[in-house]
C-alpha cells in the first residue's frame, strides 16, 4: 500500500488555489514546513495530519492516499456504471450515495454519481434528476486535478450541465452553450434549441455558421477522395471524381452566398 501524502497536500491546496505560504499561515507552521510535506522530505504528525485533513474537509485517508483506498473507490465506480448501463437506476442511485458519503472529494466518484444523474433525467425528462446532475458536476470541477480521463476536461463538463439546463430552463442553457461555443462548436446545438423555440432566424444564421466552420474539414476530405480516386485511374473513378468535385464547388458556392447574406444582415 503506497502512501501519496505529499502529493495530496500539494493538490488539495492548489485546488483551494492557496500559496504554500497562506496554508502555512492557516496552519500556523513555517513556509518551509509547507515545503519539506509536498516535496515528500518530511510528513507532518499525527495532531498536524488531522488538522490539515479537518481543513480539506477529508478523512486522514483520503488524504494519506493509500491505494487501497483509491482501488475501493473505482471499483464503486465501475459498478455505478454498469447499473447506470443495465438502467438499474435505483440500485445505481443507491450506491451512488454511499460512495460519495465514503469518498466526497472523490473526482472519479463524483462525475460518475452525476453520469447517473445525466441520463435518468434525459430518459425521464426529470428536472429533478437534472438539478442533482448540474450540482454534482459543477462539484466535479473542484476536484478535476484529479482527473486521469483525456476525454473529460472542463469543457466536456460544462457542455454536460448546459445538456441538463435544457431540461430545466432552455434560456439560460442558451446562454450557456453560447459561452462556451468556441470556434463554433455548439453551432448545431444552438441551432436545434433556436428552431424549438421557434426562432428561425437565429436557427437559420448558427445552422449555416456551423456548416461552414465543418467546410474546410469536409472540403479537405473530399479533395484527398477526389486525388485518391483520380490516383487509381479508370474512366469510372475519373468520372466519380470530377462527379464530386463538381458537387463540391456547387456546396461552396451555395455556402458562400448564404455567408454573404449573413453579413449583410448584420
Amino acid at each position: 500500500m503506497k502512501l501519496k501524502l505529499h502529493e495530496n497536500i500539494k493538490r488539495l491546496r492548489r485546488e483551494r488555489n492557496l500559496t504554500q505560504e497562506k496554508l502555512a499561515e492557516i496552519l500556523g507552521v513555517t513556509v518551509g514546513a509547507v515545503s519539506k510535506w509536498e516535496n515528500g522530505n518530511n510528513t507532518p504528525d499525527i495532531v498536524m495530519l488531522a488538522t490539515i485533513a479537518s481543513f480539506f474537509d477529508v478523512s486522514i485517508d483520503v488524504l494519506l492516499g493509500y491505494d487501497m483506498a483509491s482501488k475501493k473507490a473505482a471499483k464503486l465506480v465501475e459498478s455505478i456504471d454498469s447499473l447506470v448501463c443495465e438502467h438499474r437506476f435505483d440500485e445505481a442511485e443507491n450506491l451512488s450515495k454511499d460512495a460519495i458519503s465514503r469518498y466526497p472529494h472523490d473526482f472519479s466518484v463524483i462525475y460518475a454519481s452525476a453520469k447517473l444523474y445525466c441520463v435518468k433525467a434525459l430518459e425521464n425528462m426529470d428536472k429533478e434528476d437534472a438539478r442533482k446532475a448540474m450540482g454534482l458536476l459543477t462539484r466535479s470541477m473542484d476536484y478535476i486535478s484529479q482527473n486521469t480521463d483525456p476525454d473529460i476536461n472542463d469543457f466536456v463538463i460544462r457542455t454536460q450541465i448546459a445538456y441538463n439546463y435544457m431540461i430545466i430552463d432552455e434560456k439560460a442553457a442558451l446562454e450557456m452553450f453560447k459561452e462556451i461555443n468556441f470556434g463554433g462548436i455548439n453551432d448545431t446545438i444552438l441551432a436545434f434549441v433556436y428552431l424549438q423555440n421557434g426562432e428561425i432566424n437565429q436557427a437559420l444564421n448558427y445552422s449555416t455558421s456551423g456548416i461552414i466552420n465543418h467546410l474546410g474539414e469536409l472540403i479537405g476530405s473530399t479533395a484527398y477522395m477526389i486525388l485518391a480516386l483520380s490516383g487509381k485511374g479508370g474512366k469510372t473513378n475519373i468520372g466519380e471524381a470530377v462527379c464530386i468535385a463538381d458537387t463540391m464547388i456547387k456546396v461552396i458556392d451555395f455556402f458562400c452566398k448564404r455567408r454573404s447574406r449573413m453579413l449583410l444582415q448584420i
